[in-house]
């Protein structure tokens, strides 16, 4: 009984500890790992993450955990195809011949995050890019094939700028944009192909339609 009320005296004790820097990074980590694995949405993640920065104690820094199976071990996410992109006062960059996932997360808190999927391997004809940014910025740089979406996108004082020129749908993947982004931006743009390449192009995706239409039926 006696070593009983020592361990609960000792836990009271460390819950009354004032957390660290290190802690509170700590737990947004394993607030990532909860969105990789479906347990969290963005708004529910951005919501902890704001908890636990502000948390002063480490009590206060576990109320974000309390209803998560989460242990210290990396977790793997339910889809082996998601990649969760994460930038704090920082710049994460995607670019070269780099596996586009199907499904990516970026969450931003005053960061950057740049990706550029002129040379990328599109492993799909869809990929969802969720969005968690506040005061931060997103630049996509996208292949002239490429069609991205950004209907989804809920803005609170922020703007997406889309510097993509016309350009011929060539049959190319689609990015699809959500989540939402406050105080912050989301900025858009297209590689330029030169003549002779675009000529290419649009003689490639001609000759795909022609093997279609030779298929259907008279």
């Amino acid at each position: 009984m006696f070593g009983e009320r020592s361990r609960r005296r000792a836990d009271a004790a460390d819950d009354d500890l004032r957390a660290s820097d290190s802690e509170r990074e700590y737990v947004i980590d394993l607030l990532q790992r909860a969105v990789g694995q479906g347990m969290l949405d963005l708004d529910e993640f951005g919501e902890r993450t704001d908890i636990a920065l502000a948390a002063k104690t480490r009590a206060e820094l576990n109320r974000v955990l309390l209803d998560l199976p989460i242990r210290d071990e990396p977790i793997r996410p339910d889809n082996d195809d998601v990649e969760v992109l994460r930038s704090t006062l920082s710049e994460v960059t995607r670019r070269g011949n780099w596996r586009v996932p199907s499904r990516l997360i970026v969450i931003s808190r005053l960061g950057s995050t740049r990706l550029d999927f002129t040379e990328a391997e599109f492993t799909g004809h869809r990929v969802d890019i969720e969005l968690a940014v506040t005061g931060g910025s997103v630049h996509l740089l996208v292949p002239p094939t490429t069609e991205v979406l950004s209907a989804a996108v809920a803005t609170i004082g922020s703007q997406i700028v889309d510097l993509r020129p016309a350009a011929p749908s060539l049959g190319g993947p689609t990015i699809v944009l959500s989540g939402k982004v406050r105080a912050g931006e989301v900025r858009i743009r297209r590689s330029r192909l030169g003549p002779a390449l675009l000529r290419v192009s649009v003689a490639l995706g001609l000759r795909a339609a022609e093997r279609i239409a030779r298929r259907l039926p008279a």
